[in-house]
């Protein structure tokens, strides 16, 4: 379940940690734990080396564009520190 949260929070660009912490609580409700924002930015972070990796190897493989703007994307949200 933290990878689908921690997709829908990455692949929806919210950078905002109030945010997130709003979804991790309306998911989590009574059972939310202000650890599981770290634990969510971990998953962020595994789902953008996952998507990376993916994207730079369909780019190699078929050189098209959008894979190597998918990669580009991703390398750009590992650089950004959660």
């Amino acid at each position: 379940e933290m990878f689908d949260l921690a997709s829908l929070i990455s692949e929806n660009g919210i950078t905002n940690t109030k945010e997130q912490v709003a979804i991790l609580r309306g998911y989590y409700g009574k059972r939310y734990d202000p650890l599981l924002l770290s634990k969510c930015h971990k998953f962020m972070r595994y789902e953008n080396y996952l998507w990376f990796y993916w994207a730079k190897y369909r780019y190699l493989q078929t050189n098209e564009k959008a894979f190597e703007v998918i990669a580009n994307e991703k390398r750009r949200a590992l650089l950004f520190n959660y």
